[in-house]
């Protein structure tokens, strides 16, 4: 009661006073204490609103909103829903009170409330302005409620009166979300409703064109503006060139750049900004440097972005010190460093090791008045991991804690990360565990960070209970923790599962890397998964991925020693007696069938284009290259291998062999063949070197230089390409498959009109001059060095490379070849003794003699 006669003596002074003097009373009598009612408040709300007194009536509803003017008889809900009753309607103020409760609402960042009494008016039929319906969708777009906003403006466009603005608010709207189509739609509902979009529209829409990865769609509707003559300004002309260096279309960007200042516009501040970046991205600080100059010549004034970018970029390149040196003209020209400008700068200084100053600068920082954030701690504790300061970590750690400012995931993922690195695995999971504890999910990087040291240390157990455990915990592993587990079994040795993986990857849609196919070959190979290994490696040339010269050389030292087994059985792997399965052990293993190897081979040549020699020159592919023979031609020449003359004819298999009183499982005694005719049809006993060339390789001559059989089949001194002309010459039939046979004729010197042949791998691209350089490389992948030159040592001119130590005449009758066990597989006996290692040295050159001598070529 009292507070209503306080209220009846202070309204007539309020009525009979102007309109300011009255706000004046009302503010006063509160200071005192006065409790006003809502006729009091509604009293003086509509005296302000009718003499258009908004701003004023604004600051007075934002004061009852906040509680600084507050009152035991209503709070502001039940205040304001008594200045909304629909019997004031009719008065001529009430559509301006709700607007500007409503305003009130949104200045407050109260979206609820705001869009409740806004729905409240068009629920009574009351029209609001466009300024009003503006703020509230731009309040509602802020609060990420674009769905409402959405839904808002097109129940409502039939009621309020939209303009460009209401537009350009909404297509900024749908740009932020990702919803270019509605953009262009409501692009397309102003030019229907006869409102011509300005460059802000274009602009707005184009950004998020480029923001969204739409950069040819930006700049269509660039294009566009130009063909209804509206005029880009600078921000429509940075927002494009931004979006163009984004996407990697730095030749589009620059271009546009040019454009530009043809046109005569002025690029500002975000356009030097966006082009030094795009610089110090690519290396190119002096063009970065020429960009900053430029921009104080045209009085363009440099902000802390400009610096920041060039200070990064020098420290990018590990010029530190011009980095700080930057900072310290930023200081003089009136700039302060901010968060951004130190951490940069600290980082650099952890990157080449410079700790003390990183910590100097730190300390500097905080001096400044500048308060380090989590970020600038994770960059500090990186860099004490790096260096293995385990004790300058523990005081960041308890400093950072002390600051209030708990470890994020990064932290945590950054010190599991020194710990394994250090091989030190268990303290890693001590630091994973105390991490669960405080709360924090571990993320898909820290479970590879763990997987890889459990891979590294061997422990493949563990990193696949991990691995299992992610599906569990709804994580995906990507493809570094597949292609770490994969390392992990193929260094176990552990095909079948590194494999397994393999095949999961491609499933899920990746690829993996160079190093995960090598290695499961590799694994493959040493089990002898021949067919598995072959199938991968024709999967890997496919992906346009490059095998490794350890993997071709792998396989062609497989192919050898397989076929020279299998010959030596008589051309087959035979089954036991028993039907059991070969693989078994003390059972033969004839793995690569000439099938096997008939299907590498035309891998490899139909597949010649894939594998891009390095450093070969487009008038290679001129030279003459072999024709690639039918899968048919190539089992018959596998078949047609020269028949073992270690052996004669007349032998036999025995299941047992008695060794020292002791028996031993699956001994096999091969049939001999006789094998006179084959040494003598091979060239037995021929020099090694050019024998083979007579015959085989044809360097057809220019027509107009005749040849003459005289001329030297290879020069004596080795000419250049550019002395060279170019020769065609037949493939040689021992070459592996891909090889290329290049013959070049000396068109110059003493030596002009002769012929020098080379032999190119098709991997590396080295070049080989005789047969032997290219056997020998085969063998072990290394290019032969050439013997250091010994004057008193040194041969004689004219002798002739030793001949085989072996006798053709004279060959055993009965060989029985054991399965011992031993790492080399099959021991071979003679009368009951077992053959001498270097006998068995000198059958195995024998044989790989004759098998390079015939018609068969081995694969590769």
């Amino acid at each position: 009661m009292a507070q209503t006669q306080q209220a009846l003596i202070l309204l007539p002074k309020m009525v009979k006073s102007p309109p300011l003097k009255a706000l004046s009373l009302f503010t006063s009598s509160a200071l005192q204490g006065f409790q006003h009612t809502h006729q009091s408040i509604s009293f003086i709300l509509h005296l302000l609103i009718s003499s258009n007194l908004f701003s004023h009536s604004q600051s007075l509803l934002l004061k009852l909103i906040s509680g600084q003017i507050s009152s035991s008889s209503f709070t502001p809900s039940s205040l304001f829903h008594e200045l909304t009753q629909p019997h004031l309607d009719s008065c001529p103020t009430h559509v301006l009170l709700h607007e500007a409760i409503i305003n009130a609402h949104v200045r407050s960042q109260l979206p609820e409330q705001a869009l409740f009494y806004f729905n409240q008016m068009i629920d009574r039929g009351l029209v609001p302005g466009s300024n009003t319906f503006n703020n509230l969708l731009i309040l509602l777009i802020k609060s990420n409620f674009f769905e409402k906003a959405w839904r808002v403006f097109n129940e409502t466009k039939g009621n309020v009166k939209l303009d460009v603005y209401s537009f350009g608010i909404m297509i900024k709207g749908c740009c932020e979300v990702g919803y270019l189509d509605k953009g262009f739609e409501l692009l397309g509902q102003m030019e229907e409703m006869g409102l011509s979009p300005n460059v802000v529209v274009y602009t707005t829409l184009i950004d998020g064109c480029c923001k969204n990865g739409d950069i040819e769609r930006g700049k269509q509707l660039f294009y566009k503006m130009g063909e209804l003559d509206v005029v880009a300004n600078q921000y429509t002309y940075t927002v494009l060139i931004n979006g163009f260096f984004k996407m990697g279309l730095k030749k589009d960007g620059i271009e546009l750049y040019e454009k530009m200042k043809l046109t005569g516009i002025v690029p500002n501040v975000y356009t030097y900004n966006s082009m030094i970046c795009r610089c110090c991205n690519d290396g190119k600080m002096n063009n970065a440097f020429e960009l900053f100059d430029e921009m104080r010549e045209r009085g363009v004034a440099c902000n802390v972005v400009t610096y920041n970018t060039l200070i990064g970029g020098l420290c990018q390149e590990r010029r530190v010190l011009e980095a700080e040196r930057l900072m310290c003209r930023m200081k003089r020209d009136g700039l302060s460093p901010n968060l951004i400008s130190y951490n940069t700068l600290i980082d650099g200084y952890c990157i080449i090791g410079n700790l003390d100053k990183a910590s100097s600068l730190f300390n500097q920082m905080k001096s400044s008045g500048q308060s380090p954030s989590l970020a600038t701690y994770n960059i500090l504790i990186a860099g004490f991991s790096e260096a293995k300061n385990s004790a300058g970590v523990t005081d960041l750690v308890r400093e950072m804690e002390a600051r209030g400012l708990s470890p994020s995931k990064v932290t945590y993922t950054i010190l599991i990360d020194a710990l394994v690195r250090s091989d030190n695995i268990e303290k890693a999971f001590q630091i994973y565990f105390s991490m669960e504890k405080a709360g924090l999910v571990a993320d898909i990087y820290i479970y590879g960070v763990l997987i890889h040291g459990l891979c590294v240390v061997g422990d493949m157990k563990e990193a696949s209970k991990l691995f299992k455990s992610l599906d569990e915990m709804h994580l995906k592993p990507n493809d570094v923790i597949y292609n770490t587990m994969i390392y992990g079994y193929c260094k176990e040795g552990s095909s079948y599962r590194a494999l397994r993986l393999l095949k999961e990857m491609g499933e899920n849609g990746m690829v993996p890397n160079v190093a995960s196919y090598n290695s499961t070959i590799r694994v493959l190979c040493k089990d002898e998964k021949w067919t598995e290994a072959e199938v991968l490696l024709k999967e890997m040339i496919e992906l346009g991925l490059k095998p490794s010269i350890s993997i071709w050389n792998m396989i062609s030292k497989a192919s050898l020693t397989h076929i020279m087994a299998i010959s030596a059985l008589g051309g087959n792997s035979h089954p036991t007696s028993n039907g059991s399965d070969p693989s078994e052990p003390g059972q033969v293993h004839g793995t690569l069938t000439s099938s096997l190897t008939d299907r590498l081979c035309r891998l490899i040549e139909t597949n010649a284009e894939a594998l891009t020699v390095k450093g070969k020159r487009e008038d290679n592919l001129k030279t003459a290259s072999y024709a690639p023979q039918a899968s048919e031609d190539n089992h018959k020449n596998l078949v047609d291998t020269p028949e073992d003359p270690l052996l004669k004819s007349s032998s036999f298999i025995e299941t047992n062999v008695v060794r020292n009183g002791e028996t031993l499982i699956g001994a096999e005694t091969v049939d001999l063949k006789t094998a006179s005719h084959a040494s003598q049809s091979c060239g037995v006993g021929a020099p090694d070197g050019d024998s083979n060339w007579a015959g085989e390789v044809r360097p057809a001559l220019d027509n107009s230089a005749p040849q003459s059989e005289s001329q030297p089949r290879r020069g004596r001194k080795r000419t250049s390409e550019a002395t060279a002309s170019m020769a065609s010459v037949e493939r040689e039939d021992w070459l592996p498959p891909g090889w290329i046979v290049e013959g070049r004729v000396r068109s110059s010197g003493a030596s002009a009109g002769s012929r020098d042949k080379y032999f190119i791998e098709p991997i590396t691209g080295r070049r080989f001059r005789s047969k032997k350089e290219v056997r020998y490389y085969l063998e072990t992948g290394e290019v032969r060095k050439k013997p250091k030159k010994n004057p008193d040592n040194s041969p004689e001119k004219g002798t002739k490379s030793p001949p085989l130590n072996f006798n053709f005449e004279d060959v055993p009758d009965t060989v029985k070849w054991v399965r011992t066990g031993s790492s080399e597989g099959w021991t071979p006996f003679i009368n009951g003794q077992e053959v001498p290692e270097s006998s068995k040295r000198d059958w195995a050159a024998a044989f790989e003699f004759l098998a390079l001598k015939s018609s068969w070529r081995p694969t590769f």
